[in-house]
């Protein structure tokens, strides 16, 4: 009978300190979850960022347009471009930012996920404009 209250004393300790352990690692869980540093924050800090840089590279976008377009203003005066040679190119200036634009709001479009971005696929084929993350090192150019 002594001996049975020996192991049920012990039985009572280890589960008193598996309780502690569990409680403490939910502790640490939740600190990495809901903390300053935690995996919602960074999250919304990349979110945010994303965004920035969308923002950035559409400005950067009609800024390059806009000199394009100014530049080949400036070529019609300076070298005679015809009114007509001018709207054409100013059409065609038209048609990629629609087509840029079209993109950047497509779900399949290359503009809709950033560079570099991983993405699942249940699929055997790699989807067109994408490469397998198998570890091959490519050149950016």
């Amino acid at each position: 009978m002594e001996k049975l209250k020996k192991y049920k004393g012990i039985t009572l300790i280890a589960l008193v300190v598996t309780i502690l352990v569990l409680l403490i690692l939910a502790g640490v869980a939740l600190n990495l979850a809901l903390g300053e540093n935690g995996l919602f924050n960074q999250t919304k800090l990349a979110v945010e960022k994303y965004k920035d840089a969308q923002n950035k590279e559409e400005e950067q976008l009609q800024i390059a347009t806009n000199a394009m377009l100014g530049d080949v203003k400036n070529r019609q005066e300076g070298t005679g471009v015809s009114e007509q040679e001018f709207a054409k190119l100013q059409s065609l200036v038209n048609s990629l930012q629609s087509e840029l634009n079209t993109l950047k709001t497509s779900s399949q479009g290359a503009l809709a996920v950033p560079v570099g971005t991983v993405i699942s696929c249940m699929s055997y084929n790699v989807p067109t404009g994408y490469l397998a993350c198998d570890g091959t090192e490519y050149n950016i150019s």
